[in-house]
């Protein structure tokens, strides 16, 4: 994506961050389509593709109507999937260093999504500029199962603040860090 590895963590680091992260709680919206704090993970980074999936598992509380054989996750769920999936992939391509604002999303629902079951959500970054990112993304039943929603979506990029060194600190503060 015309980055220089140097630039900051290697990519195997990023997706050890991300999901200590995850496991933590940190990502409340990963959290919540995950069924709880460490069950949301990235199972795959791919630079060079410019693609990165993630996999999700929502309960009964997610769907329109009775659990049972007929049950479907509700929409709504369906397309925070997909915004998580491309704003933590932007997270990564820019190594750490960007966070997003969705701008746009464009969701198409193929098949209804079944509730109880690892939903495979990648997202595929198309252009990624200095302020905005254009990705498409799908969700699938399994890794390799059918598609069952598919988007577009459109995030400005925000710069994460880099983290405060104990220099920057008066001296009297130094002490508490």
């Amino acid at each position: 994506m015309g980055e220089k590895q140097d630039e900051g963590p290697s990519d195997s680091k990023i997706v050890e961050i991300l999901n200590a992260s995850y496991k933590k709680g940190r990502n409340p919206s990963v959290s919540t389509l995950s069924g709880g704090p460490g069950e949301g993970k990235i199972v795959d980074f791919n630079r060079e593709d410019g693609t990165f999936t993630m996999v999700f598992k929502v309960g009964n509380d997610y769907i329109n109507g009775k659990p049972g054989k007929r049950a479907q996750v509700q929409g709504g769920f369906a397309s925070a999937m997909l915004d998580s999936v491309c704003a933590n992939a932007v997270v990564a391509f820019s190594r750490i260093k960007t966070t997003v604002a969705t701008l746009e999303q464009k969701v198409s629902f193929i098949r209804p999504v079944p509730p109880n079951t690892e939903l495979f959500a990648t997202a595929k970054v198309i252009k990624m500029g200095r302020t905005i990112a254009f990705l498409e993304a799908e969700l699938r039943n399994g890794s390799d199962g059918p598609l069952l929603v598919k988007g577009s979506q459109t995030n400005s990029l925000i710069a994460l603040p880099s983290k405060p060194k104990k220099s920057d600190y008066p001296e009297d503060t130094k002490s508490k860090l």
